[in-house]
């Protein structure tokens, strides 16, 4: 998740360098003389590609931290997980934080470390 959040600030940087290191460009320039001879704001002066930029900029960088921390705080969500016993119907009941519960495995509150065979059942409820 880290490197999806690294990746695509990589991306935004790189493509604000190669902009800004490609300087003004003549068309562009044209167009904003023309605009201001007409008397007309242009749609896409400098100012509003540049205020549009940063609000993109900052509503992405709000989203993914708020992603980061719903994800968190998910993770260290306490659960319930019964392990059911097929055999017997036997269930032992422990409490882990979400992010504990693996495949086969998962680390309780207490610091035990439980593994199930495989033909026990894990089901995850919320903790009381």
């Amino acid at each position: 998740m880290l490197g999806k959040l690294l990746i695509t600030t990589a991306v935004v940087l790189a493509v604000y360098l190669a902009l800004r290191a490609r300087g003004p460009d003549s068309q562009g320039d044209h167009a904003q003389e023309s605009a201001a001879r007409s008397g007309k704001p242009s749609l896409f002066n400098p100012g509003a590609i540049k205020l549009t930029a940063y609000a993109l900029l900052a509503t992405m960088l709000i989203g993914s931290a708020f992603y980061v921390v719903q994800s968190w705080q998910q993770r260290r969500q306490v659960v319930r997980v019964d392990v059911v016993n097929p055999y017997n119907g036997r269930v032992q009941s422990f409490e882990a934080r979400r992010g504990d519960v693996d495949d086969r495995t998962f680390l309780t509150l207490d610091g035990r470390r439980i593994r199930i065979a495989e033909t026990e059942r894990l089901v995850i409820g919320a903790s009381p």
